[in-house]
């Protein structure tokens, strides 16, 4: 290991696929189709010139009748007069109106009880504090008062054993 060798670094890799390809290097393999059936492929399978129209048959119908059914009373709407117009457009503003109006009801009926159900939780946790809270102050007076008499009977035992 004294001596250092030298080796020829290649400036660019050589790559086996090209880098859009994101799939397994074949090594230029040649696969048939008979190594590898899919399911459900038939053999004789051509897909057509992906054209659109190759790919579906279409029914062998006469469209001269269904057209012929079609009414041809296709003139639009008469236009109407002035007075119709407005209580056409004031009967659907009013509408439109009555809509904007419901939906604000029904964002302000959504809002009081999300705030209604917020503050019903802020009450239970304070209740449950709350109650924890009188729990530890009744255990600490029954803890005082058991100690206390636990106190005076042992000063009462004692001056009846000295007696």
């Amino acid at each position: 290991m004294d001596k250092f060798s030298s080796r020829d670094i290649p400036k660019t890799k050589e790559r086996d696929r090209s880098p859009k390809n994101k799939g397994v290097a074949l090594n230029d393999s040649d696969f048939t189709a008979e190594e590898f059936p899919l399911s459900g492929w038939g053999p004789n399978f051509t897909p057509g010139d992906w054209s659109g129209t190759s790919d579906i048959l279409l029914p062998d119908c006469n469209f001269d009748d269904i057209f012929a059914s079609l009414s041809l009373n296709l003139d639009p709407p008469p236009t109407l007069d002035k007075i119709s117009r407005s209580k056409t457009f004031a009967d659907r503003s009013r509408l439109i109106n009555g809509a904007d109006r419901a939906e604000k009801e029904i964002a302000r009926l959504q809002g009081e009880a999300a705030s209604r159900s917020i503050r019903d939780q802020d009450l239970a946790e304070k209740h449950a504090k709350a109650l924890h809270r009188t729990e530890r102050k009744g255990r600490q007076k029954l803890a005082a008062i058991v100690n206390n008499r636990a106190a005076h009977f042992a000063t009462e035992f004692g001056r009846l054993n000295e007696a």
